[in-house]
């Protein structure tokens, strides 16, 4: 889980994306099955690293770094999300919603 101490950890650059990443996945891996908070997604990690990778090189800099710098955010699917099927949890079939 995402903690305060690893977002200023980030911003000191004493850790990195992809070492967040990783412990993430490692986190999601081991608490998902009980939570089951997500929707199937293949993709989803690789996304992450990709992101993450992205996000360090648009913030080189440690001083220019935004405050949430690396903090992730969860979207409950009662909205919208461009790319995303708004279905979980509807009986109703995707092409309908």
């Amino acid at each position: 889980m995402l903690t305060y101490s690893m977002i200023i950890k980030l911003r000191a650059n004493m850790l990195t994306l992809p070492e967040l990443v990783s412990q993430l996945e490692a986190w999601l891996l081991k608490r998902e099955p009980a939570i089951q908070a997500f929707l199937p997604d293949d993709d989803r990690v690789t996304r992450l690293y990709d992101d993450a990778e992205t996000l360090a090189l648009s913030y080189p800099d440690l001083i220019k770094r935004p405050l949430l710098f690396g903090a992730l955010a969860g979207v409950k699917d009662i909205f919208h999300v461009d790319g995303f099927t708004t279905q979980a949890g509807s009986r109703l079939p995707s092409d309908v919603l």
